[in-house]
Order: C-alpha cells, then sequence, then structure tokens
C-alpha cells in the first residue's frame, strides 16, 4: 500500500513539472535573437529598435548581458513600444551585418528609428537604469520619470540625441 502512495506522488510530480516546461516555454521573449537571414526585415518593421551587437567571448559581453536583459525587462510594458534585439557577431551569417555597421568593438549598441532609416550609436553608461531612461527620452515619450535623486544623474547624456 505504501509503495502505492510514492507511485502516487512521483506521478502528481512529472504531471507537475510536465505543466511548468509546458507554460514555461510559452513566456514571450523579452530580447530578439536577430542574424543575418532576418535582421533587415525585423528593423524595417519597427520604429524604434535597440540592437546589442556583441561576441560570446568577450568579457565585456557577458558582463553587459544581465543589464541589457534587465533592460528588456523594465521596457517590456512601455508605451510607445521599444524592442531590443541582439545579433551574435560571431556567427558566420552574420559577419556581413558587422561590416555593414562598422561594429568593431563589443559590446555595441545601436538604436535604429523609422523602419532603420535612422541610425544612432548608443555610447552611454551600460546600466539597466540609465539606458531605460535613455531610451525612455529618445523614444519620444511625453515625460521620462526619474526615480532617483537628480544628484548622480547624468544629463550630458541627452545633449544632441535627435
Amino acid at each position: 500500500m505504501e509503495s502505492r502512495s510514492w507511485i502516487y506522488v512521483f506521478v502528481v510530480a512529472i504531471i507537475g513539472w510536465s505543466i511548468a516546461v509546458w507554460f514555461g516555454s510559452e513566456t514571450k521573449e523579452l530580447v530578439l535573437n536577430l542574424d543575418g537571414s532576418n535582421f533587415h526585415e525585423t528593423v524595417a518593421k519597427h520604429d524604434f529598435i535597440v540592437v546589442h551587437f556583441y561576441v560570446p567571448w568577450c568579457r565585456h559581453c557577458q558582463k553587459f548581458a544581465p543589464e541589457y536583459e534587465k533592460v528588456a525587462s523594465l521596457l517590456s510594458s512601455h508605451d510607445p513600444p521599444i524592442t531590443l534585439a541582439k545579433v551574435n557577431v560571431d556567427d558566420e551569417k552574420n559577419t556581413g551585418l558587422a561590416s555593414e555597421f562598422k561594429i568593431s568593438g563589443y559590446p555595441t549598441i545601436k538604436i535604429f528609428r523609422n523602419g532603420g532609416n535612422h541610425i544612432q550609436d548608443y555610447e552611454g553608461p551600460r546600466d539597466a537604469r540609465r539606458i531605460v531612461a535613455y531610451l525612455k527620452v529618445l523614444s519620444g515619450s511625453a515625460s521620462a520619470e526619474i526615480e532617483d535623486s537628480t544628484e548622480d544623474y547624468d544629463f550630458d547624456m541627452y545633449i544632441n540625441v535627435v
């Protein structure tokens, strides 16, 4: 009788795990993975898209990756929408993109507006909070909410944003 209860517990655990995996795979990816086959089409569909060009072996890229994911999470419900994407430049099918956009250092962040007709380099701080603030201003939001005191805020990064 006792072995049946263990079997029951085991079956319930497997079912629970299966459900968790099923629903977990349904979550929306916050950062799009782009490559040479879908880059131009994807950029053309967006009024405002931020692209992180990286190589997986770069320590700066590895350090920046969680911050970029945090930016995507913080902006996931922003209005107007700000789409974030990434391109692994180390992949053979993406080397043409690296040449086309003159990517020579990593990580490189480029902002594409108006379907890719206007391209701008992001050269500001690499922490999520400041990137989010900058992108909110640049995306044309009516206002950019600053949650901290302005004491340590770098307002110079907003000069010549248009």
